[in-house]
């Protein structure tokens, strides 16, 4: 029997789809593959919104503690944190069974 949260991982990832990243191109960032592991990063191409990629990282930080399942799927993604006691699992099910983003 798989683990259910491999399962969820790997619907994740399937998940990340071009709407996720035209959404965030849109706000000045992008989850990027950065020899084989995926980065948070800013847009270069959208200057003036973000200057380091830190900033963008506190930015799906905080857009994610308030419920954006595509900024808490991208940090899920990427292995970071959201914040302290966010459950991470249970508001990917929605996103990875086919519902938009917000």
């Amino acid at each position: 029997m798989r683990d259910p949260v491999f399962v969820v991982f790997s619907r994740a990832v399937d998940a990340w789809s071009v709407l996720c990243s035209r959404a965030a191109r849109r706000e000045g960032w992008g989850l990027l593959d950065c020899e084989g592991s995926l980065r948070i990063e800013r847009y270069d191409a959208a200057p003036g919104l973000f200057t380091r990629d830190d900033q963008v990282v506190a930015f799906c930080q905080r857009k994610a503690l308030r419920g954006s399942r595509l900024h808490l799927l991208a940090l899920y993604l990427e292995g970071r944190r959201a914040g302290a006691a966010v459950d991470v699992v249970t508001p990917l099910i929605p996103l990875v069974n086919g519902s938009r983003t917000r």
